[in-house]
C-alpha cells in the first residue's frame, strides 16, 4: 500500500532534520543542527517551518525545509536546508546544504555504512565532512552510531516534530 504524501513528507522531514544531529553533535560541531541554528539568538528559541517540499528519487529523498527561528529578544534567522539522501544496498550518502540569513552557509557531505540490527537499532559507520562558507573543509572523525529504524514522530505534523526535536534537545542539554 502506498503511503500518502503527508506522510512521505513527515518521514522525510525527519530523515533529513535528524540526520546530520548525531554526526555534528558528536564531532562538536555546536551540538548538531538545531543548537547551530540557534547561535546568535537568546533562549528560549521558537521555531516554525515556513514551507516545506518533500520528493522521491531513484533509491532515496530530497527535502527542500525553510525554517524561521525566533530568538527571546525577537532577533530572527532564517534557515534554508537542502537535504538529498540515496540508499544502496549496504551504504547510504546524505547530502546538507544550509544557509542562514544571520551565519552564512554550509555543506555537509556523508557516508554511512549500514551495520548489524539490533532490536529497533542499527549500528553504522559514519564518514563525514563539513564545507563551509569559505571553502575550508573538515572532515569530521569516523563516528560509529545507532540508527532508528522505526519512525518516533509517526502521526506528527512537520511543525510537532520540529517541536519535539526542540524539546529533546533541551532535555539533553539540562542533563549534560
Amino acid at each position: 500500500m502506498k503511503k500518502p504524501k503527508s506522510e512521505l513528507s513527515r518521514r522525510a522531514f525527519v530523515q533529513g532534520t535528524a540526520a546530520a544531529l548525531p554526526i555534528l553533535s558528536a564531532a562538536g560541531f555546536a551540538h548538531g543542527q538545531t543548537q547551530t541554528a540557534w547561535i546568535g539568538l537568546k533562549k528560549p528559541i521558537q521555531g516554525k517551518i515556513i514551507d516545506q517540499n518533500q520528493q522521491q528519487i531513484p533509491h532515496g529523498t530530497e527535502v527542500e525545509t525553510t525554517t524561521q527561528w525566533t530568538g527571546a529578544d525577537g532577533k530572527q534567522d532564517i534557515v534554508k536546508q537542502f537535504v538529498q539522501r540515496v540508499d544502496m544496498d549496504d551504504s547510504y550518502v546524505v547530502f546538507m546544504h544550509m544557509a542562514s540569513t544571520l551565519r552564512g552557509s554550509y555543506t555537509f557531505l556523508m557516508n554511512g555504512k549500514k551495520g548489524g540490527i539490533e532490536g529497533s537499532t542499527r549500528t553504522d559507520e559514519i564518514d563525514s565532512a563539513l564545507i563551509l562558507e569559505d571553502g575550508t573543509v573538515q572532515r569530521l572523525p569516523r563516528q560509529i552510531t545507532k540508527v532508528r529504524l522505526d519512525h518516533p514522530f509517526q502521526g506528527m505534523s512537520p511543525q510537532e516534530t520540529l517541536h519535539e526535536l526542540m524539546r529533546m534537545h533541551e532535555a539533553g542539554s539540562r542533563q549534560n
